[in-house]
């Protein structure tokens, strides 16, 4: 529910723009350098969820994302006030930049949007 779709290549040279089920596109990192690329990526991450819009970060433009990632963006930020107060567990190395940092940043500041900013009612 809460994933992170730009994901840490294998390489740890580039960032993938996922949706759980495809790879869309491939954001090049830059050097063989984990932390700065996985800093992208939580960069990305929270752009995306913060406006929608990652034109800033990076030459791919916001309207090319799959729409299937704006349904998703707007569910998570319809369901960010379900993590407020907790904890979150993930693998990344204590040191570096993680999306679960931004959810909790998100889901405990009270002047982070709660609710969906699109239907994600499927419509026949």
């Amino acid at each position: 529910m809460f994933g992170n779709p730009f994901k840490v290549g294998a390489d740890y040279k580039s960032v993938y723009v996922h949706d759980d089920i495809n790879v869309h596109y491939r954001i090049p990192g830059g050097p063989d350098a984990s932390a700065l690329v996985q800093e992208r990526a939580v960069a990305l991450y929270r752009a995306w969820l913060d406006t929608g819009d990652i034109r800033g970060l990076t030459e791919l433009p916001c309207a090319e994302l799959p729409p299937i990632l704006t349904r998703k963006r707007g569910q998570i930020i319809g369901e960010l006030h379900t993590l407020a107060g907790r904890d979150l567990c993930c693998w990344c190395p204590p040191e570096r930049a993680c999306h679960a940092s931004v959810l909790l940043e998100l889901a405990n500041n009270p002047a982070a949007p709660q609710r969906p900013l699109i239907s994600t009612e499927r419509t026949p």
